[in-house]
């Protein structure tokens, strides 16, 4: 069995490997990060993604407005989650910078690898 290090919080894990992508774009600009999970913290981070993104469906809507406190959008956010053997889960959220900011650090974005 593979032994892989978790982006969440730089321990070793063995087992299989659970993804995370986050994707942020403000105007023509995006940024790609992707992070390798242990169990615990893809469970983790699938409650921070429930509470602050909304699934992508077929009629999903764009929003000019922040989607956690209501201020002007910066940011288009999609979250894909890959589990062991699944289908990969879409999300999306649109950010005023500020809350952008607090969804990175409760995510633990900047520990993954920049696409």
């Amino acid at each position: 069995m593979a032994v892989y290090p978790c982006d969440f919080s730089a321990h070793r894990y063995p087992g299989p490997q659970r993804s995370l992508y986050v994707t942020a774009a403000i105007g023509s600009t995006t940024d790609t990060y992707k992070m390798r999970l242990c169990e615990r913290h893809f469970r983790e981070t699938l409650e921070v993604v429930g509470k602050h993104f909304a699934r992508v469906e077929e009629e999903s809507q764009i929003s000019a407005f922040c989607d956690s406190c209501a201020g002007e959008k910066a940011y288009a956010v999609f979250a894909k989650l890959y589990d062991q053997g699944q289908d990969a889960e879409q999300y999306a959220t649109d950010l005023c910078p500020t809350c952008w900011e607090t969804l990175r650090v409760l995510l633990h974005v900047s520990n993954g690898r920049l696409m």
